[in-house]
């Protein structure tokens, strides 16, 4: 209903009435929906690379739990890019420093400030490769959305516009129905590409942490130990075996 209005012109009134349902929903789904679906591929993926087994329930108790975190380091790292694309170069810098805030809070259940903090400091040092990385990733998932509508449309065949009418072009029901199809089929495939960011998210976070702070070795160490992993910047003393 929003494309129609759009597309077809007419009163502004009108056609703002006409998008507040679609622009109202984008928006909640930005501050939450989406914030729940990727804390709770972060958890999966965690736990995968942890040798976990990752269950639907694990991913989405743990995010669930770190939610009001989650938002505010989320929110905040936005702010602050969004203050620095007013100059463009900081923005981008910005960006990258913060792109991994939401795995920092469910992987190392930080604060919003140290979120920012630890994300910052892992970044530092490869922002090329960070930028590399999502830019890729980005336009694998904009090539499989493109696909999606390039078969919708196949479905449907994009019709004409009405010409006829005194408001100028106007929207028949065949091309309501390609806009509806055509969007559908590229949100379909999104639903199975789309994860692939929060997945590169949490693949990066385990990259930076490997190459600047050993966490592979870390992570054999405790397993050879018997003990839990811990940060690398935590140093816990295993209890001696008895009868020492």
């Amino acid at each position: 209903a929003s494309q129609t209005a759009f597309v077809s012109g007419g009163d502004p009134t009108a056609m703002l009435r006409a998008m507040l349902p679609s622009l109202s929903t984008m928006l909640l789904g930005m501050l939450f929906f989406q914030q729940i679906a990727t804390g709770a591929i972060t958890a999966a993926v965690a736990d995968g690379y942890m040798g976990k087994l990752p269950s639907v329930g694990r991913s989405y108790s743990t995010v669930l739990a770190r939610f009001g975190t989650l938002f505010g380091a989320i929110l905040l790292s936005a702010l602050i890019t969004a203050v620095g694309f007013v100059i463009i170069v900081p923005g981008i810098v910005f960006m990258l420093w913060f792109s991994i805030v939401s795995t920092v809070v469910i992987i190392e259940r930080t604060g919003v400030g140290q979120a920012l903090t630890r994300s910052r400091a892992l970044v530092q040092g490869f922002l090329s490769k960070v930028f590399g990385l999502f830019l890729l990733v980005g336009i694998l998932v904009l090539i499989f959305s493109q696909i999606g509508q390039i078969i919708g449309s196949a479905i449907v065949p994009k019709p004409g516009l009405d010409l006829a009418g005194s408001g100028g072009a106007k929207f028949t029901a065949a091309s309501e129905k390609y806009l509806l199809v055509q969007t559908l089929s590229g949100h379909i495939v999104e639903m199975f590409v789309g994860p692939l960011m929060s997945i590169a998210h949490v693949l990066l976070y385990y990259d930076l942490r490997i190459r600047k702070e050993g966490f592979d070795m870390e992570v054999m160490s405790n397993e050879i130990l018997g003990g839990p992993v811990m940060r690398k910047d935590v140093v816990e003393i295993p209890p001696p075996p008895g009868g020492f």
